[in-house]
């Protein structure tokens, strides 16, 4: 049991380190505060700014821009840990389902069940403890050319 709680560890370690971010996501809301683009910062120009998204590189003007938003939700959050938490344990459920010879179905969903109650209130938590910046535009320039000097110091995408 040591030796599956080990491998179990070793596998949300892995996860969460693909899953660590070293660019910036972001979220581009309109004026009327509707949420219109999202991805990768790509850089800025003196009246727009490109995200990086599938491959192309998109061109938002800032005057259609009510705020940015940095990182991804707490629902995205919650769900990848979840995932993360959930799917392995479901999988060591199975395992030793099958090393006990009782029904793997019931066991892989049993473990699914247990991984979502340990992870949800685990991503809840992680979700918590980020810290998102909203960069405040309105659709205007003066406001734009202020919050860009504070959006190029962020991390891009190359």
């Amino acid at each position: 049991m040591k030796r599956y709680f080990i491998f179990l560890l070793l596998l949300v370690l892995v996860c969460t380190v693909v899953y660590s971010q070293k660019r910036t996501f972001l979220r581009i809301y309109s004026i009327t505060g509707s949420k219109f683009q999202k991805g990768y910062l790509a850089g800025t120009t003196d009246s727009s700014i490109n995200i990086y998204k599938h491959g192309n590189t998109l061109e938002v003007p800032a005057s259609g821009i009510g705020f940015i938003k940095t990182k991804r939700s707490s629902g995205h959050t919650i769900l990848l840990t979840e995932l993360a938490i959930a799917i392995p344990i479901a999988l060591l459920g199975v395992a030793v389902g099958a090393a006990n010879e009782v029904t793997i179905a019931g066991v892989g969903l049993f473990g699914f069940a247990v991984g979502s109650l340990i992870a949800v209130p685990a991503g809840a938590l992680i979700a918590g403890s980020k810290e998102s910046i909203t960069f405040t535009i309105e659709g205007n320039l003066a406001n734009w050319r202020l919050q860009r000097k504070k959006i190029n110091l962020l991390p891009m995408h190359k």
